[in-house]
């Protein structure tokens, strides 16, 4: 594979559908007869937030939101993200914080720093303020207790949730998590909300009959 700046190089080979989005180099679209769907460009974007060291410490950098972009920006050493310090997050820490202390830091403004573990929520944890970060590193997992959805989002702008795996709880839920009010007739279009990587895992759990047994 033969690397250019801003350029992919060769795609070779497929199956299913591959898409390409926004990425310079890609296939020629030629659906079905190769399994290639191409778009030119990336209409509406912002990438996932992401914890980094500065040489003092940590912070948590935002991507900004991009229109009709093509290839990434760091490779020509554009780096227009928003800075996060460390100190703006509540950070939680499993057999320390529950639904109640999360909530609290949330109702006082602070963002969410989700550290691995599990994390038993006898409510939901409730966002209410715009521009919220929630951000789970590692396996943080949200389990509701209560039949309680794991997170409930306001109708605000901008509210960003990443990194997190939740479970099912014992009892049965209506919703595992909740973004906006349905039939709401508030946009968003210009600071939408953004969801990354969040992981559900429900429970089956099987009966034997003892006529079966």
């Amino acid at each position: 594979m033969v690397y250019k700046k801003h350029h992919m190089g060769q795609w070779i080979g497929g199956n299913w559908n591959m898409m390409f989005v926004g990425v310079n180099g890609a296939p020629a679209e030629n659906w079905p007869e190769l399994p290639y769907t191409t778009i030119d460009v990336t209409p509406f974007v912002r990438e996932k937030p992401f914890l980094a060291f500065n040489g003092n410490g940590f912070e948590i950098r935002m991507p900004q939101l991009k229109r009709n972009s093509t290839g990434p920006d760091w490779v020509n050493g554009n780096k227009p993200e928003k800075i996060l310090s460390i100190d703006k997050f509540y950070i939680a820490r499993p057999g320390i914080d529950n639904a109640a202390s999360m909530n609290s830091a949330l109702k006082k403004g602070k963002h969410l720093l989700i550290t691995p573990g599990r994390y038993l929520l006898n409510e939901s944890l409730k966002v209410t303020k715009k521009g919220t970060v929630v951000m789970g590193i590692g396996l943080a997992t949200l389990i509701p207790e209560n039949g309680n959805a794991a997170m409930e989002i306001s109708d605000v702008d901008g509210v960003t949730v990443c990194g997190l795996t939740i479970d099912a709880g014992k009892y049965s839920q209506k919703s595992f998590f909740e973004v906006g009010k349905p039939g709401s007739p508030k946009p968003h279009t210009a600071n939408p909300v953004f969801l990354y990587d969040i992981f559900f895992r429900s429970e089956v759990r099987l009966k034997a009959r003892s006529d079966h047994v």
